[in-house]
Protein backbone atom coordinates (compact mmCIF):
# COMPACT_ATOMS: atom_id res chain seq x y z
CA UNK A 1 0.00 0.00 0.00
CA UNK A 2 3.11 2.51 0.61
CA UNK A 3 3.40 2.12 -3.11
CA UNK A 4 -0.32 3.82 -3.68
CA UNK A 5 -0.94 6.19 -0.57
CA UNK A 6 2.13 8.38 0.31
CA UNK A 7 4.29 7.07 3.61
CA UNK A 8 1.35 4.65 4.06
CA UNK A 9 1.97 2.43 6.92
CA UNK A 10 -0.50 -0.39 8.58
CA UNK A 11 -1.72 -0.33 11.58
CA UNK A 12 -0.57 -2.34 14.27
CA UNK A 13 -2.77 -5.43 14.80
CA UNK A 14 -3.25 -4.82 18.69
CA UNK A 15 -3.69 -1.07 17.87
CA UNK A 16 -6.80 -2.27 15.28
CA UNK A 17 -8.24 -4.15 17.65
CA UNK A 18 -8.64 -1.30 20.28
CA UNK A 19 -9.40 1.26 17.48
CA UNK A 20 -11.39 -1.11 15.74
CA UNK A 21 -13.67 -1.52 19.39
CA UNK A 22 -14.14 2.01 19.65
CA UNK A 23 -15.90 2.28 16.29
CA UNK A 24 -18.12 -0.75 16.31
CA UNK A 25 -19.58 1.17 19.57
CA UNK A 26 -19.21 4.77 17.92
CA UNK A 27 -21.61 3.54 15.51
CA UNK A 28 -23.54 1.00 16.61
CA UNK A 29 -24.10 0.96 20.37
CA UNK A 30 -27.78 2.25 21.33
CA UNK A 31 -26.34 4.64 24.17
CA UNK A 32 -29.97 5.15 24.95
CA UNK A 33 -30.99 2.06 25.56
CA UNK A 34 -27.65 0.65 27.04
CA UNK A 35 -29.56 -3.20 28.02
CA UNK A 36 -30.84 -3.72 24.42
CA UNK A 37 -29.90 -7.49 23.33
CA UNK A 38 -27.90 -5.67 20.23
CA UNK A 39 -25.90 -3.94 22.73
CA UNK A 40 -25.53 -7.17 24.46
CA UNK A 41 -24.71 -9.15 20.89
CA UNK A 42 -21.75 -6.02 20.38
CA UNK A 43 -20.28 -6.25 23.45
CA UNK A 44 -19.99 -10.15 22.94
CA UNK A 45 -18.18 -9.89 19.62
CA UNK A 46 -15.86 -7.29 21.04
CA UNK A 47 -14.90 -9.99 23.49
CA UNK A 48 -13.83 -12.22 21.11
CA UNK A 49 -10.72 -9.84 20.71
CA UNK A 50 -8.86 -10.73 24.39
CA UNK A 51 -8.87 -14.08 23.29
CA UNK A 52 -7.62 -14.04 19.70
CA UNK A 53 -4.64 -11.90 21.02
CA UNK A 54 -4.08 -14.39 24.06
CA UNK A 55 -3.98 -17.29 21.54
CA UNK A 56 -1.31 -15.00 18.79
CA UNK A 57 0.63 -14.60 21.94
CA UNK A 58 0.64 -17.76 23.06
CA UNK A 59 1.70 -19.28 19.80
CA UNK A 60 4.22 -16.44 18.96
CA UNK A 61 6.16 -17.05 22.95
CA UNK A 62 5.34 -20.62 22.91
CA UNK A 63 3.26 -20.27 26.45
CA UNK A 64 1.52 -22.93 26.14
CA UNK A 65 -0.90 -21.55 29.13
CA UNK A 66 -1.39 -18.55 27.68
CA UNK A 67 -2.65 -20.08 24.30
CA UNK A 68 -5.20 -22.79 26.32
CA UNK A 69 -6.41 -19.62 28.35
CA UNK A 70 -7.18 -17.66 24.89
CA UNK A 71 -9.19 -20.84 23.68
CA UNK A 72 -11.09 -21.54 26.85
CA UNK A 73 -12.28 -17.82 26.28
CA UNK A 74 -13.23 -18.17 22.51
CA UNK A 75 -14.76 -21.22 23.46
CA UNK A 76 -16.53 -19.50 26.23
CA UNK A 77 -17.81 -17.19 24.30
CA UNK A 78 -18.92 -18.52 20.97
CA UNK A 79 -21.04 -20.99 23.82
CA UNK A 80 -22.62 -17.74 24.90
CA UNK A 81 -23.64 -16.59 21.43
CA UNK A 82 -24.57 -20.27 20.39
CA UNK A 83 -27.34 -20.58 23.20
CA UNK A 84 -28.46 -16.22 22.77
CA UNK A 85 -29.23 -17.49 18.86
CA UNK A 86 -31.20 -21.15 19.56
CA UNK A 87 -33.19 -18.61 21.95
CA UNK A 88 -33.54 -16.16 19.30
CA UNK A 89 -36.83 -17.26 18.35
CA UNK A 90 -38.60 -17.19 21.37
CA UNK A 91 -37.86 -13.08 21.10
CA UNK A 92 -41.44 -11.70 19.91
CA UNK A 93 -41.18 -7.77 20.65
CA UNK A 94 -37.74 -7.02 17.96
CA UNK A 95 -38.19 -2.90 18.02
CA UNK A 96 -35.82 -1.62 15.01
CA UNK A 97 -32.85 -0.15 16.10
CA UNK A 98 -31.07 1.80 13.36
CA UNK A 99 -27.14 2.45 13.22
CA UNK A 100 -25.63 5.66 14.36
CA UNK A 101 -24.46 6.26 11.12
CA UNK A 102 -26.69 6.68 7.70
CA UNK A 103 -26.65 4.75 4.69
CA UNK A 104 -24.22 6.92 2.47
CA UNK A 105 -21.17 6.67 5.52
CA UNK A 106 -21.75 3.26 6.51
CA UNK A 107 -21.65 2.44 2.58
CA UNK A 108 -18.51 4.63 2.39
CA UNK A 109 -17.20 3.23 5.51
CA UNK A 110 -17.93 -0.61 4.23
CA UNK A 111 -16.53 0.10 0.92
CA UNK A 112 -13.38 1.80 2.71
CA UNK A 113 -12.75 -0.83 4.95
CA UNK A 114 -13.62 -3.77 2.25
CA UNK A 115 -10.51 -2.31 -0.26
CA UNK A 116 -7.88 -1.57 2.89
CA UNK A 117 -8.74 -5.67 3.71
CA UNK A 118 -7.94 -6.43 0.28
CA UNK A 119 -5.12 -4.75 -0.43
CA UNK A 120 -3.25 -6.63 2.66
CA UNK A 121 -4.36 -9.79 0.98
CA UNK A 122 -2.44 -8.87 -2.35
CA UNK A 123 0.26 -6.82 -0.45
CA UNK A 124 1.54 -8.82 2.18
CA UNK A 125 4.06 -11.60 1.69
CA UNK A 126 3.48 -14.96 3.40
CA UNK A 127 6.40 -16.03 6.02
CA UNK A 128 7.87 -19.13 6.92
CA UNK A 129 5.76 -19.90 9.02
CA UNK A 130 2.93 -19.83 6.99
CA UNK A 131 4.39 -21.70 4.14
CA UNK A 132 4.60 -24.86 6.70
CA UNK A 133 1.60 -26.51 5.95
CA UNK A 134 1.72 -25.37 2.38
CA UNK A 135 4.96 -27.06 2.32
CA UNK A 136 4.28 -30.56 4.14
CA UNK A 137 1.22 -30.97 1.98
CA UNK A 138 3.27 -30.63 -1.24
CA UNK A 139 5.68 -32.80 -0.19
CA UNK A 140 3.07 -35.36 0.94
CA UNK A 141 1.51 -35.04 -2.34
CA UNK A 142 5.00 -36.14 -3.99
CA UNK A 143 5.35 -39.07 -1.81
CA UNK A 144 8.50 -37.22 -0.11
CA UNK A 145 7.24 -37.17 3.37
CA UNK A 146 5.25 -39.22 5.55
CA UNK A 147 2.39 -38.12 7.81
CA UNK A 148 3.34 -35.86 10.81
CA UNK A 149 1.46 -37.15 13.18
CA UNK A 150 1.73 -34.15 15.77
CA UNK A 151 0.48 -31.98 12.99
CA UNK A 152 -2.25 -33.95 12.33
CA UNK A 153 -3.44 -33.42 15.91
CA UNK A 154 -3.26 -30.00 15.56
CA UNK A 155 -5.28 -29.64 11.96
CA UNK A 156 -7.59 -32.58 12.17
CA UNK A 157 -7.56 -34.78 8.98
CA UNK A 158 -9.83 -32.26 6.99
CA UNK A 159 -9.57 -30.25 3.69
CA UNK A 160 -6.20 -31.77 2.38
CA UNK A 161 -6.38 -29.96 -0.44
CA UNK A 162 -6.48 -26.89 1.50
CA UNK A 163 -2.88 -27.48 3.21
CA UNK A 164 -1.76 -27.06 -0.40
CA UNK A 165 -2.17 -23.01 -0.11
CA UNK A 166 -0.36 -20.72 2.02
CA UNK A 167 -1.82 -18.51 4.72
CA UNK A 168 -1.98 -14.96 3.92
CA UNK A 169 -1.70 -13.56 7.34
CA UNK A 170 -2.71 -9.94 6.64
CA UNK A 171 -2.69 -9.20 10.44
CA UNK A 172 -0.18 -10.43 12.75
CA UNK A 173 -0.12 -9.26 15.99
CA UNK A 174 3.27 -10.56 16.34
CA UNK A 175 5.71 -10.80 13.39
CA UNK A 176 8.63 -13.24 13.21
CA UNK A 177 11.85 -11.44 11.88
CA UNK A 178 11.68 -9.91 9.08
CA UNK A 179 14.70 -12.17 7.30
CA UNK A 180 12.37 -15.03 7.51
CA UNK A 181 9.96 -13.78 4.79
CA UNK A 182 10.00 -15.16 1.37
CA UNK A 183 10.87 -12.31 -0.85
CA UNK A 184 12.10 -13.32 -3.34
CA UNK A 185 9.56 -15.07 -6.59
CA UNK A 186 12.23 -15.60 -8.87
CA UNK A 187 14.08 -18.32 -6.22
CA UNK A 188 10.39 -19.86 -5.62
CA UNK A 189 9.40 -22.94 -7.46
CA UNK A 190 6.47 -22.60 -9.68
CA UNK A 191 4.28 -24.74 -7.52
CA UNK A 192 4.71 -22.43 -4.58
CA UNK A 193 4.08 -19.23 -6.76
CA UNK A 194 0.79 -20.83 -8.23
CA UNK A 195 -0.73 -21.93 -4.21
CA UNK A 196 0.26 -18.13 -3.15
CA UNK A 197 -2.11 -16.67 -6.31
CA UNK A 198 -4.57 -19.05 -6.13
CA UNK A 199 -4.53 -18.32 -2.50
CA UNK A 200 -5.46 -14.83 -2.41
CA UNK A 201 -7.70 -14.87 -5.14
CA UNK A 202 -9.64 -17.52 -3.44
CA UNK A 203 -9.40 -15.47 -0.28
CA UNK A 204 -10.66 -12.36 -2.15
CA UNK A 205 -13.29 -13.87 -3.83
CA UNK A 206 -14.37 -15.74 -0.26
CA UNK A 207 -14.94 -12.15 1.29
CA UNK A 208 -16.61 -10.75 -1.82
CA UNK A 209 -19.35 -13.76 -1.30
CA UNK A 210 -19.34 -12.83 2.30
CA UNK A 211 -20.01 -9.25 2.01
CA UNK A 212 -22.79 -9.77 -0.58
CA UNK A 213 -24.32 -12.98 1.47
CA UNK A 214 -24.90 -10.40 4.27
CA UNK A 215 -26.50 -7.86 1.90
CA UNK A 216 -28.60 -10.03 0.39
CA UNK A 217 -29.65 -11.91 3.20
CA UNK A 218 -30.90 -8.20 4.68
CA UNK A 219 -32.25 -6.92 1.29
CA UNK A 220 -34.46 -10.12 0.48
CA UNK A 221 -35.18 -11.85 3.80
CA UNK A 222 -35.33 -8.71 6.27
CA UNK A 223 -36.40 -6.17 3.45
CA UNK A 224 -33.88 -4.00 4.31
CA UNK A 225 -31.23 -3.17 2.72
CA UNK A 226 -29.84 -0.86 5.36
CA UNK A 227 -29.55 -3.50 7.79
CA UNK A 228 -27.59 -5.61 5.30
CA UNK A 229 -25.23 -3.05 4.91
CA UNK A 230 -25.27 -2.21 8.90
CA UNK A 231 -23.99 -5.93 9.05
CA UNK A 232 -21.71 -5.98 6.46
CA UNK A 233 -19.42 -3.06 7.71
CA UNK A 234 -20.14 -4.50 11.40
CA UNK A 235 -18.41 -7.87 9.70
CA UNK A 236 -15.23 -6.29 8.23
CA UNK A 237 -14.84 -3.85 11.39
CA UNK A 238 -14.53 -7.34 13.65
CA UNK A 239 -10.36 -7.72 14.64
CA UNK A 240 -11.44 -11.42 13.44
CA UNK A 241 -11.82 -10.19 10.13
CA UNK A 242 -8.56 -7.88 9.89
CA UNK A 243 -7.04 -11.21 11.21
CA UNK A 244 -8.00 -13.76 8.89
CA UNK A 245 -8.70 -11.47 5.65
CA UNK A 246 -6.31 -13.77 3.68
CA UNK A 247 -7.28 -16.95 5.85
CA UNK A 248 -8.80 -19.28 2.85
CA UNK A 249 -9.61 -21.95 5.37
CA UNK A 250 -11.38 -19.15 7.38
CA UNK A 251 -13.28 -17.14 4.50
CA UNK A 252 -14.15 -19.75 2.06
CA UNK A 253 -16.71 -21.99 4.66
CA UNK A 254 -17.88 -18.95 6.27
CA UNK A 255 -19.08 -17.76 2.50
CA UNK A 256 -20.97 -21.02 2.33
CA UNK A 257 -22.44 -20.58 5.59
CA UNK A 258 -23.91 -17.32 4.76
CA UNK A 259 -25.13 -17.99 1.53
CA UNK A 260 -26.70 -21.24 2.84
CA UNK A 261 -28.50 -18.96 5.56
CA UNK A 262 -29.63 -16.63 2.68
CA UNK A 263 -30.67 -19.58 0.85
CA UNK A 264 -32.45 -20.90 3.33
CA UNK A 265 -36.11 -21.41 1.95
CA UNK A 266 -34.36 -23.00 -0.78
CA UNK A 267 -33.46 -26.78 1.66
CA UNK A 268 -31.91 -28.01 -1.33
CA UNK A 269 -29.56 -25.12 -2.10
CA UNK A 270 -28.90 -24.72 2.16
CA UNK A 271 -28.15 -28.38 2.37
CA UNK A 272 -25.64 -28.30 -0.18
CA UNK A 273 -23.74 -25.32 0.86
CA UNK A 274 -23.87 -26.70 4.64
CA UNK A 275 -22.23 -29.79 3.40
CA UNK A 276 -19.55 -28.46 1.14
CA UNK A 277 -18.33 -25.66 3.70
CA UNK A 278 -18.27 -29.02 6.42
CA UNK A 279 -16.44 -31.15 3.57
CA UNK A 280 -13.96 -28.19 3.29
CA UNK A 281 -13.89 -27.88 7.27
CA UNK A 282 -15.39 -29.66 9.86
CA UNK A 283 -16.83 -27.31 12.48
CA UNK A 284 -19.59 -26.09 9.80
CA UNK A 285 -21.30 -29.49 11.39
CA UNK A 286 -21.70 -27.65 14.94
CA UNK A 287 -24.34 -25.15 13.42
CA UNK A 288 -26.53 -27.78 11.68
CA UNK A 289 -29.24 -27.45 15.25
CA UNK A 290 -29.06 -23.70 14.64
Amino acid sequence: MSEILFHYYRVNPTTWFYLASILLIAVFFKFNRAMSIRNIDLVGLILFAPGLLAVEYGGFKANVDAQQLGYIWLFVITGIFIIRMLCDSLMVRRPMLEPNLNSGGLVFLGVSLLVFLLANVLTTRPERDDLAAATTAAKLETGEAEVDIDQLARTGPGYPLLFLLPHISTQRVFSSDSTSAVRSDTNEPPPRIVHETTARVMAIISQLLIVSGILFVGWRHFENIKLGIAAAVLYLLLPYTAMMTGRVDHALPGALIVWAIGAYRRPVIAGGLIGLAIGIIYYPVFLLPL
